[in-house]
């Protein structure tokens, strides 16, 4: 919860799932996910496409707001940071992964007939995807991803 700086009064109720007070790199990768993804790498599925949950930036022009490359050097110079983010494949792909998560907990909760929304049907596909989104990120940019546990 968010308190009011000199009220004793509540102004803001934080979910807690969703909450990156502890890294402002993890919002950044959630305002830019959309320049990580390429529209290719999202599969043909009619029940992902009618609801439009995904956004693809990378690799083209159209409907893109800004260029990546613009946003991130804004950020930067409002936040006195140095140009480029040597993080950021690793924040987005992180951001993506987190995302694949909730959105198999709100399968599971469909699953068993407990999730509270209409749409949640549509998680039971969508967090497959948006895994292999955050794999592929990081290979797009060179990490191998072993199929083996180093634990």
């Amino acid at each position: 919860m968010i308190f009011h700086p000199t009220e004793n009064k509540v102004i803001g109720i934080l979910d807690w799932e969703l909450c990156t007070l502890g890294s402002p790199l993890a919002d950044l990768a959630n305002l830019t996910q959309p320049w990580a993804i390429e529209a290719k790498t999202i599969p043909e599925d009619p029940l992902l496409k009618n609801y439009n949950l995904l956004n693809a930036f990378k690799n083209t022009t159209k409907d893109v707001p800004m260029p990546l490359e613009d946003l991130e050097r804004e950020y930067c110079r409002l936040t006195g940071q140095a140009y480029p983010i040597n993080e950021m494949t690793f924040v987005r792909s992180w951001m993506l992964f987190r995302l694949a998560i909730i959105s198999q907990g709100i399968a599971a909760r469909f699953a068993r007939r407990q999730a509270s929304s209409e749409q949640a049907f549509v998680h039971t596909r969508l967090f497959l995807v948006v895994g292999n989104l955050a794999k592929i990120v990081l290979e797009d940019e060179g990490h191998t991803i072993g199929n083996k546990s180093k634990l």
